[in-house]
């Protein structure tokens, strides 16, 4: 009863911690769009190595598939409610109340894909979660990366973008 009061403590300190971060102005760097899809893809193998190897079950590969499609679906959605500009030290980004409110989604969406997966008795670990974590930061990233002009060929005027 009390890990269970703490992980949900510390996963309430967490989603406090992710949207704060989303919806102030800060720079936008290469590293700062890498990392935390490294560190949860890290997370997710390191610390629950068995999650890929139980997808044996129709059920669980539908599960990962649907929210992997919803992380990135959420991703896509969150980039569009971040504003782009130009700073003296580079482009700038800053999400808004509706990035707070996509994030909120996001932590909704993954935890009906776990209480699908209790129901139909398809266990899901850490792993699933840091994964879903990663390639949601990852393809929110990568939009604005672009957007940014950071890949590709990118917008000439980021403080147009967003």
């Amino acid at each position: 009863m009390l890990t269970g009061i703490i992980a949900a403590a510390a996963g309430l300190a967490f989603l406090g911690f992710i949207v704060t971060m989303q919806v102030r102005r800060k720079r936008v760097t290469p590293k700062a769009l890498i990392i935390l899809p490294v560190v949860f893809t890290g997370l997710s193998v390191g610390l629950d190595r068995s999650w890929l190897a139980e997808l044996g079950s129709g059920m669980a590969v539908l599960l990962l598939v649907t929210g992997s499609l919803a992380a990135i679906g959420l991703a896509v959605a969150r980039a569009a409610t971040i504003r782009l500009e130009q700073g003296p030290k580079g482009p700038m980004q800053k999400g808004n109340w509706l990035t707070a409110v996509l994030w909120l989604a996001t932590f909704a969406v993954r935890i009906a894909t776990m209480l699908i997966g209790m129901r139909y008795g398809v266990a899901q670990g850490p792993g699933e979660a840091f994964f879903f974590v990663a390639l949601t930061f990852a393809a929110q990233n990568a939009i604005i990366a672009k957007r940014a002009g950071l890949i590709g060929r990118g917008e000439r005027r980021p403080a147009l973008a967003g």
